[in-house]
């Protein structure tokens, strides 16, 4: 059935799609024309079906197979790679709305988001422009599963240095999209660095075995294994880079807040806003406010500390999302309901870039961020 739905709804945007890539005007395209495209897909063949997406992974991949052939990854590849470049609005506004009408899918193309901005600290010219070139082409698409370096953490996948390349030993315990990427990026310690990598991960070599699926919380359909190593030896040829160690993390952390957790709470008051009765409406109206706060200083880059907006975006949204719970009709208990997806959803957003000095900041009973 959902293919119909695709076929019937999509034909146009796909074949469109297609054209232009083909004649080259996706190279033209502005961002606006980007951003204008982004929502018309995402409100007529993602959020009609977005709950189902949660859970139905063959749904989501088909979705996913034609947010790639839209050339909506492109955003993401630095211009002179042929990707398209946006402005820092820009940027925000798309990251909202996939935050608020994409759910899964959101999170797949963020993990492909991530591996591009990881190639782009990669002092490999030639590995990045010829790997850049095979997604722009959309011969391949590669997932990343990083979050497993932490530093508080004992190494799950180690590395030995050889000639030639690396023999792997151990577990990446989290890799998403089994399915649905053909390649993965992933990091490893050796002695005294994190090293990051790619693999095949649809074809297996010898070596490499995946766990079944996990069953998770939220986001089930996104295929989610552990990548398992005996004695596999990467060549020196697929290695993105090295760093210091927990290098890599931290300079992630360093980069600007997202957008998207912002989005998932202005669904959720959308969603109850009918609800909302006289004597609640000056709470809703206070929140309200306190999200276009956010939405101001994350659109403007009005923040020299990036963890302190991210702590206020985290403790603004998770109150939205708890008020339109507690407002919204009864229905909206129901774990399988709409709500109790974002309020999930929400959660996994905000774990990759979470601190405990953020946490501490964000959740604290004297926290202000309300109170403007």
């Amino acid at each position: 059935m959902l293919t119909v739905q695709l076929f019937f709804h999509g034909t146009c945007f796909i074949l469109l799609s297609h054209f232009l890539f083909q004649e080259g005007y996706y190279m033209v395209e502005t961002g606006k024309q980007y951003l204008v495209r982004l929502e018309s897909f995402l409100k007529q063949e993602v959020q009609p079906i977005v709950n189902q997406l949660d859970t139905d992974a063959e749904a989501l991949f088909e979705v996913f197979d034609a947010f790639i052939h839209q050339n909506f990854l492109s955003i993401y590849i630095p211009e002179k790679y042929g990707g398209l470049a946006l402005s820092h609005e820009e940027m925000m506004a798309c990251q909202e709305m996939v935050g608020r009408w994409a759910g899964s899918l959101g999170f797949l193309q963020v993990q492909a988001a991530t591996t591009t901005w990881a190639l782009l600290q990669s002092k490999d010219e030639t590995f990045r422009t010829q790997l850049f070139e095979r997604i722009v082409n959309q011969e391949i698409v590669v997932g990343n599963a990083t979050s497993h370096l932490k530093r508080d953490r004992k190494p799950s996948l180690v590395g030995e240095k050889v000639v030639g390349g690396y023999v792997l030993n151990g577990i990446n315990p989290f890799a998403s999209g089994w399915g649905a990427f053909d390649y993965m990026m992933l990091g490893f310690n050796t002695a005294d660095q994190e090293v990051f990598a790619t693999i095949p991960f649809k074809q297996l070599p010898k070596g490499i075995t995946v766990t079944p699926v996990y069953k998770t919380f939220v986001m089930n359909s996104l295929n989610t294994v552990g990548i398992k190593f005996d004695n596999y030896f990467l060549p020196q040829n697929d290695v993105v880079g090295a760093w210091e160690m927990f290098r890599f993390i931290d300079r992630y952390r360093e980069r600007r807040p997202y957008a998207f957790p912002l989005g998932i709470a202005v669904e959720a008051m959308s969603t109850v806003e009918q609800y909302v009765t006289p004597a609640m409406s000056d709470i809703y109206t206070h929140l309200m406010d306190a999200l276009n706060r956010c939405r101001e200083k994350l659109y403007a880059a009005r923040c020299t500390n990036i963890n302190a907006l991210f702590a206020e975006m985290i403790a603004i949204t998770l109150k939205a999302l708890q008020f339109s719970i507690l407002v919204g009709p009864s229905k909206e208990l129901m774990l399988s309901s709409h709500l109790q997806r974002l309020y999930r959803e929400i959660l996994i957003w905000f774990m990759p870039r979470t601190t405990p000095e953020m946490l501490k900041q964000a959740l604290s009973p004297t926290s202000t961020v309300l109170a403007e």
